[in-house]
């Protein structure tokens, strides 16, 4: 099953058909992982048309349901929100990421205590914090982002596991899936990210310094792309925050995939935000 085509499925062919017409309410049914609430024994019917018991008694109210009533609800944000009836926990978080505040009762003790275990592990109210610092950071680099940079094929994705060494000699770069045409400088900026920060998400001018230079004896640095450069940087820092938190929010319990710490790239999106020359690279 392809659960991110899955999600969207759902939002057009169930819950827009029904009534709930929300967009706000519709990103949030899409980005909190409903297949990480479902039983074992239901995962095939995630995405169903169908209210999934959850025991004896208890059950997941159907798509199109949750739809409606959050289209009811249009909560804006600011609001305080008593839940009674906990259920899976997947409306409750849904419902965290639309208001301020929930409180969930549920008079299953059992079903209460599983479903805050799985809402906890998603830790969903702290990556809302991080789409707002997302959305605001698209909305400055938009509006900056220069043109007509010198551009040509570029990885896009040279990472230090994606790029091997025998001793210290380079002996292979492996993949080339984002590999695309654009800005020499924008993959520039992702190896800054990728190469000059410490463990500890400290910048290493250092390295950076070293970097630049030896790239730019092979490769002239165009005083246009210079300028560039510490916006490149915030707008690569960017695309890996909301990466990397996109597969952290989504990630499939059966993929081969493992997913890394989205905060890494906040701190170090931090760090260019207060850059404000090239100098400051090491240049």
């Amino acid at each position: 099953m392809d659960i991110k085509q899955a999600r969207k499925n759902v939002i057009e062919q169930q819950v827009r058909p029904w009534g709930g017409l929300n967009v706000r309410a519709n990103q949030a049914l899409t980005d909190t992982p409903r297949e990480n609430f479902v039983p074992e024994e239901y995962q095939k019917l995630v995405f169903a048309d169908i209210e999934i018991p959850l025991n004896k008694v208890g059950k997941m109210l159907s798509p199109k349901i949750e739809g409606r009533i959050l289209d009811s609800l249009d909560l804006k944000g600011h609001e305080n929100v008593l839940e009674v009836g906990t259920g899976s926990g997947y409306f409750t978080s849904v419902l965290s990421l639309l208001s301020n505040s929930v409180i969930s009762i549920d008079a299953d003790k059992d079903l209460h205590a599983l479903a805050k275990s799985k809402i906890n592990k998603l830790n969903l109210k702290e990556y809302a914090n991080l789409i707002s610092i997302i959305n605001n950071e698209y909305d400055y680099l938009k509006d900056e982002i220069p043109f007509n940079l010198p551009s040509g094929i570029i990885h896009a994705d040279l990472f230090p596991d994606n790029v091997f060494f025998i001793e210290d000699q380079l002996s292979g770069i492996i993949d080339f899936y984002f590999a695309c045409n654009d800005y020499y400088a924008y993959e520039l900026a992702i190896c800054i990210n990728a190469w000059c920060f410490e463990r500890n998400n400290e910048f290493n001018v250092s390295k950076a310094k070293s970097f630049l230079h030896q790239y730019n004896s092979i490769r002239k640095i165009s005083a246009d792309e210079l300028k560039a450069l510490p916006i490149l940087a915030r707008a690569a820092a960017l695309r890996f925050l909301l990466t990397r938190l996109y597969d952290k929010i989504h990630h499939n319990k059966n993929d081969l995939v493992s997913t890394k710490d989205p905060k890494e790239y906040y701190e170090k999106l931090k760090f260019h935000q207060t850059v404000k020359n090239v100098s400051e690279y090491g240049l």
